[in-house]
């Protein structure tokens, strides 16, 4: 199949005879384009966003993630970058910018890609020079200021648990840096993941047995089928839910598969990263 074209109500007047026709590109069985139009951001309302339009045998959907484009001027050399968001909204924390690092002029926006940065890292290294990162709410500029920080690596076995701070379900603040000395044990789950329900009265036995503080990271919406769950096993540990592509969790750990299991140690540094419960509960001291 070839030749399809899009046309897009991109100022909402009703009317597509005064928009111009978008060419599709062959992606795998879809057929993708990155369309504007306007629409109401954290910016105010007709706020420009681009988004993601796809074809597919299912129909034509829309991608909730936007992006926001421009260059940045580094050493004489024009460096161009996309800020992602969720309907319009940046620098969100669990949002990333992408450098055109290798300068092909394409952005790599899965969040695995060597070109994302996330915002929570804050830090980003740039031709040799590091930069501190700014991005309001609105993604109307990205702002890089010289810095002697470091850059914040993905979290990895034998690196630091980062110091992030999030919301749990019950509204509490979470913090992943702890001075308790304590183990943390993240735990990436589903209630639609069997062997990860099956896995719950041992997570359980570990809350209430080892010196661990357990967090179990879902995704969804918070809902009163969830709070159910929760009660009807017995689940007394944090849990925080969050969107699967852009929750700050999901999108720093970036759990390949469910269960996952982050742990890190009383000094709280990663030492196990993997599906094996087995695992976690040799690691832990009694």
């Amino acid at each position: 199949m070839t030749g399809f074209r899009l046309w897009v109500d991109s100022d909402r007047d009703g009317d597509l005879r005064d928009e111009r026709a978008h060419s599709l590109q062959q992606v795998g069985y879809e057929w993708h384009v990155v369309v504007s139009a306007v629409g109401t951001t954290a910016a105010g309302p007709q706020t420009p966003i681009a988004f993601r339009v796809r074809l597919s045998e299912r129909g034509v959907t829309a991608d909730y993630q936007t992006i926001r484009t421009g260059h940045v001027r580094i050493d004489g050399v024009d460096i161009r970058f996309g800020v992602t968001g969720v309907w319009g909204y940046y620098g969100l924390a669990a949002n990333h910018i992408v450098f055109d690092r290798d300068g092909n002029n394409l952005l790599g926006t899965r969040t695995d890609s060597t070109e994302a940065t996330a915002i929570w890292q804050r830090v980003v290294e740039l031709r040799g020079h590091t930069y501190r990162i700014d991005v309001p709410i609105d993604g109307s500029r990205l702002t890089l200021t010289p810095t002697d920080d470091h850059v914040i690596a993905t979290p990895k076995i034998g690196g630091p648990m980062p110091p992030l701070t999030t919301r749990s379900l019950d509204s509490r603040t979470v913090s992943l840096a702890r001075d308790d000395r304590k183990y943390v044990l993240l735990d990436f789950w589903s209630v639609t993941c069997a062997p990860c329900v099956r896995a719950l009265p041992r997570i359980a036995e570990l809350a209430a047995t080892r010196d661990v503080e357990v967090i179990g990271v879902t995704f969804g919406e918070p809902d009163v089928e969830l709070d159910r769950f929760v009660r009807e096993h017995g689940i007394t540990w944090t849990i925080v839910v969050e969107d699967i592509g852009h929750g700050l969790l999901h999108s720093t750990f970036r759990p390949s598969a469910m269960p996952m299991y982050i742990l890190a140690n009383r000094d709280g540094v990663i030492v196990y990263v993997g599906p094996d419960l087995e695992q976690v509960e040799r690691q832990i001291e009694h």
